[in-house]
This record gives structure tokens, sequence and C-alpha cells, in this order.
């Protein structure tokens, strides 16, 4: 056989068989040849399928570490009450109000955080994060957030509510005669008259004004304290001035059924005192 004929008949089909199994080899994903290692590929795969590499959870609360917002403290109800993508158990502060668990008056609860740096009496939490600045809405713009505004005419610093003086600026708030009305605004600073009634109006209590009705006469003489009257007119003579009393006169009741107290019987009239009269003592 010559070795042309050799070739054609041995040699090139061997040829051709080789071709055909590498090209074979590279269309089947996966196919091994006689040279692969068979453990170099079952060793992925043994690995990818092991339940230890599949779950990683470090605390062991069930829930793997790449999605735990916790993974080195247990916390199964992977609760985030501030959603900021740390979990409670782990979160520094819980409610993202910018103020630490530790030192938070409530940690909880992002519009209150037990701070006021400007002394606005407004939690400078109080919308929803520490803001001093905007520590809440302010409805009359005088600097006073709603929840901490409160009403001080005098601007002393001293809310109405408590200011013995509302209307009078009195910081020190001195009442020496422990009336309940400051010594700024009391028209008798130096007697107790919670009431403060003034019947004349001339800016001096009744109960240390010498003339209750400014008519001139002290209330001393005065015949008729409670109502001006200078001439201190007193018809009969009865001591009682004429400007505080009047006369009922031809009432046909008898004096066991008269419905007031103060009233007597006089020279066949009826004499009612206005001031005697008054179920209520004047101050």
């Amino acid at each position: 056989m010559t070795l042309a004929k050799s070739f054609k008949q041995i040699i090139l089909p061997l040829l051709m068989l080789v071709v055909l199994a590498a090209c074979n080899n590279a269309a089947t994903p996966g196919a091994v040849d006689s040279e692969t290692n068979l453990d170099e590929i079952l060793a992925p795969v043994g690995e990818a399928t092991s339940p230890e590499a599949v779950l990683e959870d470090t605390d062991t609360d069930g829930v793997e570490d790449s999605t735990d917002n916790c993974p080195d403290t247990s916390n199964t109800d992977q609760a985030d009450a501030d959603a900021d993508g740390i979990g409670d158990a782990c979160d520094d502060d819980i409610d993202g109000d910018g103020i630490a668990n530790d030192v938070d008056a409530s940690p909880d609860d992002n519009t209150v955080c037990g701070v006021d740096a400007d002394g606005d009496h407004c939690d400078d939490c109080a919308s929803g994060v520490n803001d001093v600045a905007n520590d809440g809405p302010d409805a009359d713009s005088d600097g006073i957030c709603d929840v901490g505004d409160y009403e001080d005419t005098d601007s002393d610093g001293i809310a109405d509510a408590h200011d013995n003086c509302a209307a009078d600026a009195n910081v020190d708030q001195l009442d020496a005669d422990a009336d309940g009305v400051g010594d700024a605004c009391d028209n008798c600073p130096a007697d107790a008259n919670e009431t403060q009634y003034d019947l004349d109006h001339d800016g001096l209590g009744n109960v240390c004004d010498p003339d209750d009705d400014n008519d001139g006469v002290v209330d001393g003489d005065d015949n008729c304290p409670t109502k001006a009257n200078a001439d201190q007119a007193d018809s009969d003579n009865d001591g009682l001035g004429d400007a505080c009393e009047f006369f009922i006169r031809d009432i046909n009741i008898p004096v066991e059924k008269k419905p007031w107290e103060n009233i007597w019987q006089k020279n066949n009239s009826w004499r009612v005192d206005p001031d005697r009269f008054r179920r209520e003592p004047l101050p």
C-alpha cells in the first residue's frame, strides 16, 4: 500500500473524527473532555448548593445578613420606626429626630425630645426633627411656636395666667398685702383687697380710700359715704343723707309681711336705705 493511499484510507478518517469530537465539545455546554478534572467542575456546584453558602446569619435571628437591618443584633421583627434602614434594635436614634436615645426625653416620639435651646417654651423637636429655628408652627408670628405659645400682655416674661399684674410689667411679682394682686397694679398695695373695688374710680380701692364717693366729704363724716352728696342734705334730720335714702309711701302691706330686711317705718312712711338694703356688704 502506497503512502498516499494509506493517508486517504486511515489517517484522514482519524483526523476527521478528532475534528468532529472537538466540535461536539464546543457545542455542548458543560461538556467534559478527557483532560478535565471532574472535581474542579463539581466543587463549584457543591458550593453553590451548600446551605452554609446560601444563608449567612451572623445574629441567628433567621434573617440573612444581606437583608437584615441589624445583622449583628438579633431582631426577627426587623422593626424600623423611622424607616432609615437601621433596625430599632441597633439604631442609636430610634425616632429619627436627631437626638440620641440615651438623652431623648421620648426616644419613640420624634416630636418630643425634651430640648428647648432657644427658651421659647416649645420642644425643639416639635416639627419632627431637632431644629431650633423651626421648632413648630407659629400662627401669630411672635417667635414662639404654637405648642408653647402663651399670652404675656406686659412682656415681662411671665405668662398672663401666672402674672399677678398681667397688664403692668413686674418681673419681681411683689405683693406686700398678699391679696393676689401685685403691688405694681394694686389700688391698695398696703391693704388686702382682692376685688380691687373702687367705687369712685379714682384709682384708690375702697379699703384705703378716705372718700369712697369722692364728694369731698371723708367717709367718717359723710352721711352718705357711698353716694356723692357734697351738700350733705338730710331733710328729715335722721343722720342719713337724702342722696342715699328714698321713700315708699302708701303701701298697704303689713309690716310682718314685708320682704325686705332693712326697712323700717318712720313718720307713717316706709323708709329704705339702699345701702343697708344691699344683700352684699360694700367692700
